[in-house]
């Protein structure tokens, strides 16, 4: 059901700001059973009701769908080999793209492809613009409110369309020789397939009333398709040294770990060898992963060892010789972007993961001659926005008065008298409380992590003490926690929702305190990049994007201009989820990615 449209059959709807009105047009049905069931669901998805009612009308001239095939994966190395076009009045296969080119170029036809960020990144390195598309894969991720789902074409075709896609010839293997007649048909049953699958993807996002959701990914999406094209500088000779350092650590903690398990030829790669060297020592553990080895942190010195250890080997492994290989020949580095890359919808990075680069690589990172980095990062945003979602008067209040959250948090958990000072140190333990807490940290969390951040050892009652006083200060928010792990439809403030018929997060997880506060983060950073590419300058290049922060590379006299810009628009998006709380953003300029 299209509730909006049920209500619009009865009723002119107007905005009084962010309040719906409803003029009833002539007397109402008898029967009015499903009015009112719409009504409820316009209550709930308010956001979408009043993105839907103010949104221009987008009424293309024609919706067709396309589909690349390339030699490559890689759009600096391959080249299209076929584009196929399908849709109303279109039928077309060709290997010369320009042939399309003017509907490409089109903004009054909508295109449609599954994957956008692969096949409009390619179009637009080779040069060809493309205006007004729209991705089923993104569609089918907002309708699954995940992203572990099939969300391949074929398995989307297969699932709902009963379409059995052959997909043989996927592989760009397929595509170095001349074509046939089967690499024809197949391009074009791809597209085919597309655009029946936009259709009823589009229909489920409006029963859903997830279309402000849908919009938000794709005015954001150019994002992806920058910084895939862009890159980022990377001073690999200068890190090599780094590495050669980073080495000379992990052989040092190897021999620490030696010599605490009395076991001079230990293999540290070897699971076996490790546990029964550990258990030899009285020290039992289930696994050597470092995900095992985290829960004893802080207990055995040679477990802490072993995990500098093995931090240092991944380190070195995966920004090594791999990274290496991915420097383009002019010197910059390029990922694979994804616009939701986890089930909060974070954006994410592989080959390499650019976001996941170790602190010390950050100097290696450069701009380009006669342009600096411009590094931007919202302020405690997560604590703004539980602010916002909680209503807490005493943490609103915080931010109203731009109080150090940190001190006023350390203040009350070591019951500190007014007045009396806290230290830097102490103060670690309140950032450690505040950002924890977020969360559902437990009290034996919480004491590892404390312990880990200070290097002060505290009991389990010190830290259940913490707990108590930090709920004792911010009680709206055990509220909003309680609230939280009972409700049945759990939403953030941008319009996206989990509930009993469309993926509930599981009873009693901490997800249903995080995902709420985390997605509606990255809903306000979508907003952000969404009026930074709509208002920005052609030399302002995106670089980065890291949660919430974003990396521009501008020309060193654009420095100011770009920053009083950047700062406006991560604001300004911002704002249009969290109305109450004020939004601070910490900007820096270097000739590398500071922090």
């Amino acid at each position: 059901m299209d509730a909006l449209a049920v209500l619009q059959d009865s009723f002119d709807i107007s905005l009084d700001g962010n309040d719906l009105v409803l003029h009833p047009k002539a007397a109402l049905p008898e029967d009015r059973s499903t009015m009112y069931e719409a009504m409820v669901q316009i209550k709930q998805h308010k956001a979408n009701a009043v993105y839907r009612l103010n949104a221009p009308s987008n009424a293309y001239a024609n919706i067709v769908a396309f589909d690349l095939e390339t030699s490559d994966l890689d759009p600096l190395k391959g080249e299209i080999k076929l584009i196929s076009v399908w849709g109303d009045g279109v039928e077309k296969v060709t290997s010369d793209v320009y042939e399309v080119e003017e509907l490409l170029r089109d903004p009054s036809i909508l295109k449609v492809c599954h994957n956008a960020s692969f096949d409009v990144t390619f179009l637009r390195t080779k040069g060809i613009t493309i205006t007004s598309y729209m991705d089923t894969l993104v569609m089918a991720q907002v309708f699954h409110n995940r992203v572990k789902t099939d969300n391949s074409l074929k398995g989307l075709a297969e699932k709902y369309l009963g379409r059995n896609l052959n997909k043989n010839l996927q592989h760009a293997d397929h595509w170095q020789g001349d074509l046939t007649e089967d690499h024809y048909a197949y391009a074009l049953l791809d597209a085919q397939v597309a655009l029946e699958l936009y259709y009823f993807l589009q229909e489920q996002i409006t029963h859903l009333h997830l279309d402000v959701v849908l919009k938000r990914e794709m005015a954001a999406i150019d994002t992806i398709i920058e910084l895939n094209r862009n890159g980022i500088g990377f001073d690999y000779e200068g890190w090599e040294q780094e590495l050669e350092y980073m080495n000379t650590e992990s052989l040092q903690f190897q021999e620490t770990v030696r010599n605490l398990l009395e076991t001079p030829t230990l293999n540290l790669q070897s699971p076996a060898q490790l546990m029964a060297a550990l258990g030899e020592q009285g020290i039992h553990v289930e696994g050597t992963s470092d995900e095992v080895l985290a829960k004893y942190e802080g207990q055995y010195d040679v477990i802490d060892s072993l995990r500098k250890y093995k931090k240092r080997r991944k380190q070195i492994n995966a920004y090594g010789e791999k990274l290496k290989q991915a420097i383009g020949k002019d010197g910059r580095l390029r990922g694979t972007w994804r616009l939701m890359g986890t089930d909060t919808f974070r954006m994410t990075c592989k080959q390499p993961n650019l976001q996941g680069m170790p602190g010390k690589a950050k100097p290696y990172f450069r701009p380009e001659e006669g342009k600096s980095f411009i590094v931007a990062d919202y302020r405690t945003i997560e604590l703004r926005i539980l602010a916002e979602l909680s209503g807490d008067p005493e943490l609103k209040q915080a931010f109203y008065d731009n109080e150090d959250l940190h001190t006023k948090t350390t203040a009350a958990i070591l019951n500190k008298q007014e007045g009396e000072m806290v230290t830097a140190e102490e103060r670690k333990i309140g950032k450690v409380v505040n950002f924890g807490l977020v969360y559902g940290m437990t009290k034996w969390g919480l004491q590892k992590k404390i312990q880990g951040a200070t290097g002060a050892a505290i009991s389990l009652q010190e830290a259940e003490t913490f707990r108590n006083r930090y709920f004792e200060l911010y009680p709206g928010v055990l509220r909003y926690q309680d609230r939280m792990l009972q409700r049945s439809f759990i939403q953030t403030l941008g319009g996206r929702y989990w509930s009993d018929t469309h993926h509930m997060l599981e009873k009693g997880s901490i997800a249903r305190y995080n995902y709420p506060i985390q997605a509606t983060s990255t809903e306000g950073l979508k907003e952000a990049l969404a009026l930074f590419l709509e208002g920005r300058q052609k030399t302002w290049k995106l670089a980065a994007v890291v949660h919430d922060e974003i990396i521009l590379e501008v020309p060193d006299t654009n420095i100011e201009e770009a920053s009083v810009f950047l700062n406006n628009v991560m604001v300004e998006g911002m704002k249009t989820l969290v109305k109450q709380i004020p939004i601070e953003v910490e900007l820096q300029s270097a000739k590398y990615w500071c922090k």
